[in-house]
């Protein structure tokens, strides 16, 4: 009898922990503009500057469209360059050694859409891992997994927004949250590689300005 007892209590706690992850997930698309304004977004571009390594910073400039198209600008002397890349078909990546840009056979484009967004329907499972400080905020931990695939994401209690994301190979810090157009997006990214012996690696984007569904031609994606 105790042991069904435990089993019971068991089963039960874990449908709780999955009940309050989606919640939480709810609650975070709720915050930052509403499941059916995500779904309506089809189109963004980025604008800020970005911090490589230990000092260099350059402007950036970041375009964005449904399904997965992207391209990645450095403003370096007044001259724009592509540093990356996908057309819908190849992504590209440029050698800065010989100033080329080159087709990545192994190039994982970025889904445009979130994954939380109906991340029941992507095939994804979802674990609630308890309360754990992101710096001096508290947060709710979840694992966000599909396959091989996991992330860890921390939730603010308070707001819902992430402000950390624990990735294969990195860690992703978010803050600097503000509205626009109706969506609330951070403004400032953070990218620090695991790897302790990655010396300078990393690193800091600030968006000065966020454009909202605004028309980007498709030979902006011809690289």
């Amino acid at each position: 009898m105790k042991i069904l007892i435990s089993i019971f209590v068991f089963l039960l706690g874990s449908l709780f922990h999955s009940q309050s992850a989606e919640e939480i997930i709810e609650k975070n698309i709720e915050a930052t503009g509403g499941k059916t304004a995500w779904k309506d977004l089809k189109s963004i571009i980025l604008y800020g500057n970005i911090t490589l390594g230990l000092k260099d910073t350059y402007p950036v400039k970041i375009y964005q469209k449904r399904p997965n198209l992207s391209k990645t600008l450095l403003i370096i002397n007044s001259r724009e360059y592509v540093v990356e890349g996908y057309d819908g078909k190849k992504g590209y990546v440029r050698d800065f050694s010989k100033n080329l840009l080159r087709v990545k056979e192994d190039y994982v484009p970025e889904n445009f859409e979130s994954e939380l967004l109906n991340w029941k329907s992507k095939g994804y499972i979802v674990r609630f891992l308890g309360r754990e400080k992101v710096l001096d905020r508290e947060c709710y931990k979840i694992e966000l997994g599909r396959n091989q695939y996991k992330t860890l994401c921390f939730f603010d209690i308070r707001s819902f927004m992430i402000l950390k994301e624990e990735k294969e190979g990195e860690w992703i810090f978010y803050s600097d949250y503000k509205k626009t157009e109706g969506y609330t997006f951070p403004f400032r990214i953070q990218s620090i590689p695991k790897d302790k012996d990655h010396k300078g690696g990393g690193y800091i984007l600030n968006f000065s300005k966020i454009e909202v569904n605004p028309e980007i031609l498709s030979k902006t994606f011809l690289f």
